[in-house]
C-alpha cells in the first residue's frame, strides 16, 4: 500500500486570476521601456488595497506568474497598443453618419453662417460697437469715476490706514 504525502500549500490549478493585473504591468512595461517588472507590479499594486494579500504574497506570486508566462503578456500588450483599422461605412457607423445627406445639409449651414459672421456688414457692426464702447470708457463721465476710484485706492493704501 503507497501513500502519498499531501503536498503543502494551494492545491494545483486553484491559482487566483492575475492576468488583468500582469496585463496592466505588461501595459506598463511596453509605454515606458526603462522600468523594470518588480517596479511596475508595485505601482500596479499601489493602485488599489483590498488585494486580500500582503504586499510581499502578491508580489511574489506574480514574480513566478511573470516570469512563466512573459511572453505572452507582452505580446497581448503590444497588440493591445497596435492602432485599430478603420471599420468599414454601415449605418449607425459615425463614418456613415459623417457622409450622409443630413450631415452635408448642417455643413453647408455652418458654411453659411460663417459667411454672414464674416460678410463686410457684420465686420462693419462690429468695428462701430467697438467705437460706441471705446468712446463710453473715454467719456468725461468716465473720467471723472476712475479718478474718484483712484483717490479711494490711495485713501485705502496709505500708511494712515494701514497701521494697526
Amino acid at each position: 500500500m503507497t501513500i502519498e504525502k499531501r503536498l503543502r500549500g494551494r492545491p494545483r490549478g486553484s491559482e487566483k486570476n492575475d492576468a488583468p493585473y500582469l496585463a496592466q504591468v505588461a501595459d506598463l512595461l511596453l509605454r515606458d521601456q526603462l522600468l523594470k517588472p518588480t517596479t511596475a507590479m508595485k505601482r500596479v499594486m499601489a493602485s488599489r488595497k483590498d488585494w486580500g494579500a500582503s504586499d510581499e504574497t502578491l508580489l511574489r506570486r506574480w514574480q513566478v506568474k511573470w516570469k512563466e508566462r512573459q511572453q505572452a503578456f507582452m505580446a497581448a500588450a503590444r497588440e493591445r497598443a497596435r492602432p485599430k483599422a478603420i471599420a468599414p461605412m454601415m449605418p449607425g457607423s459615425v463614418w456613415y453618419v459623417a457622409a450622409s445627406p443630413a450631415m452635408k445639409a448642417a455643413q453647408e449651414a455652418v458654411k453659411a453662417i460663417q459667411g454672414y459672421i464674416n460678410s463686410p456688414a457684420t465686420q462693419a457692426a462690429q468695428e462701430e460697437a467697438i467705437r460706441a464702447v471705446q468712446g463710453y470708457y473715454n467719456s468725461p463721465a468716465m473720467q471723472v469715476a476712475q479718478e474718484a476710484m483712484r483717490a479711494v485706492q490711495g485713501y485705502v493704501n496709505s500708511p494712515a490706514i494701514r497701521s494697526p
